[in-house]
């Protein structure tokens, strides 16, 4: 006998004597309660038993996916990919430097610099920089040539996987003996296969054994235009032999117009002749600069020995000077404002010195010139209005109608700072030509003043001012 189907086991069908309105009814009832419990199956079928794994779940894969995202962004923007064949290691590419461990000075010298590549991938576009030491005179290179007017940058286009790449470079070296020096080489590359560059570097040090030759230069470090100066070449025997055709060829800036030196230069080359062992000498030259603030200034000075006739170069020194601008501002201020005085009132003035530059300025001597040529003023009654010493000067003739109030010993002045100095004279009641109509007071001001950052004095000179009497 066939199973029965249990939705309808619920209810007995209505029979054939059951009425008809009555049949359809309970026909409806069953046939609604079989829909009503589809729906409940089918929910109860589907409905999670534990809600929070499904969301632990979600969560995880959030994550997942955001983490693989940030990571693939990022390897796209540094350039990186996983390489096709092979594997390159972190720094594929060795550098080695070779020098002497000591040389002489004024000796010629091989640098020798050895790439290696050490990986399984060609690398491309290799940029060589070499950093020489001081006083190294670059002669020739092989087998390529540098670059760059500097003489020490190289390129290669490609260096094979486990090939070298050897680089000589001759030059003179030149230094005083016990002096270290220091050879500094970088290369920057690209594998073949990586989109990103690498950079390899390497140094080595090595120490001047002997100098049969010292130098030295003395120069101001700072310059200024329009003032003398003096610079000072010292040269020294420091081998233990007697040296002769000792010679020093001197580079200066060309608007440094020398006005004296010692014996012996000749077109910038001082013939210093023989030195005995440990013996010194000194060469000073003495000038005014004739440039613009701002310029660079460089003093150079070369030392050799003189060898059938072609000058052999020993040792070398250079400085560097920078020209600078004085910045300090001097003016006048009348009292009141104004440049017209009356006849029998004061004349007072006030001098405001201003440190517009970086120089802190000490031992300050402020100077007014006061050309007085119808004896206006009451010169007895002068009267300096602070604590600043002062002395007032007549001209050098008695018929002279010029005096010079000279303040001294100012105190020091930092940069942005400033001096305010003030006087003051009685004047005349009437003039003593009642005829003249043109009665002129000029006054001219002047600083000079020192500065630990200078070798000579800074001098600075105020504009001219006219003051009227009536």
């Amino acid at each position: 006998m066939a199973k029965k189907n249990k939705i309808f086991n619920k209810r007995r069908l209505p029979g054939p004597d059951t009425p008809q309105e009555q049949r359809c009814q309970e026909v409806e009832q069953m046939i609604g309660q079989w829909y009503q419990d589809k729906d409940v199956n089918k929910n109860t079928v589907f409905k999670p038993r534990s809600s929070w794994r499904v969301v632990f779940i979600i969560l995880i894969i959030f994550l997942l996916t955001v983490i693989l995202g940030l990571g693939s962004i990022y390897w796209l923007l540094t350039g990186r990919a996983v390489p096709p064949t092979g594997e390159v290691v972190a720094d594929p590419l060795k550098m080695e430097i070779q020098w002497p461990t000591t040389v002489n000075s004024g000796e010629q010298v091989k640098i020798i610099i050895t790439l290696s590549n050490t990986s399984a991938a060609r690398l491309i576009d290799l940029d060589l920089n070499v950093l020489y030491p001081d006083n190294f005179v670059y002669l020739k290179s092989q087998p390529d040539a540098p670059y760059n007017s500097d003489q020490n940058s190289w390129r290669l286009q490609s260096l094979e996987a486990q090939a070298s790449y050897k680089l000589e470079i001759e030059g003179q070296i030149l230094g005083k003996s016990g002096e270290e020096k220091i050879v500094e080489a970088a290369v920057v590359y690209k594998p073949i296969n990586f989109h990103s560059t690498f950079k390899s570097q390497a140094q080595t040090k090595f120490v001047i054994n002997k100098s049969v030759l010292d130098i030295s230069l003395e120069a101001p470090d700072n310059l200024l235009a329009e003032q003398d100066l003096t610079f000072k070449v010292k040269v020294k025997n420091a081998s233990v032999l007697k040296l002769e055709g000792v010679s020093v060829r001197l580079d200066y800036p060309s608007d440094l117009q020398i006005k004296s030196s010692g014996p012996g230069l000749s077109e910038k080359v001082w013939n210093v002749g023989s030195l005995a062992p440990a013996e010194e000498k000194e060469m000073a030259l003495s000038g005014r600069l004739v440039s613009k603030p701002s310029a660079l200034k460089e003093f150079k000075a070369e030392v050799g020995l003189m060898q059938n006739g072609v000058f052999v170069l020993q040792n070398q020194v250079v400085h560097i000077a920078g020209v600078i601008s004085p910045d300090v501002n001097i003016t006048l201020e009348p009292a009141g404002g104004l440049s017209e005085f009356k006849f029998g009132e004061p004349f007072q003035l006030a001098v405001l010195v201003s440190n517009l530059s970086t120089l802190a300025l000490e031992q300050g001597t402020l100077a007014i010139d006061v050309t007085d040529n119808a004896d206006l003023l009451l010169w007895d009654t002068f009267k300096a209005l602070g604590d600043y010493p002062f002395e007032v000067e007549k001209g050098d003739s008695v018929e002279s109608n010029m005096h010079k109030i000279v303040f001294k010993n100012l105190p020091a002045m930092e940069p942005a700072g400033e001096w305010k100095i003030e006087f003051s004279l009685e004047s005349i009641e009437v003039p003593y030509d009642i005829e003249d109509s043109d009665f002129k007071i000029i006054v001219k001001p002047s600083l000079s003043a020192t500065s630990p950052d200078l070798a000579v004095p800074l001098k600075v000179t105020g504009n001219e001012r006219e003051f009227t009497f009536k």
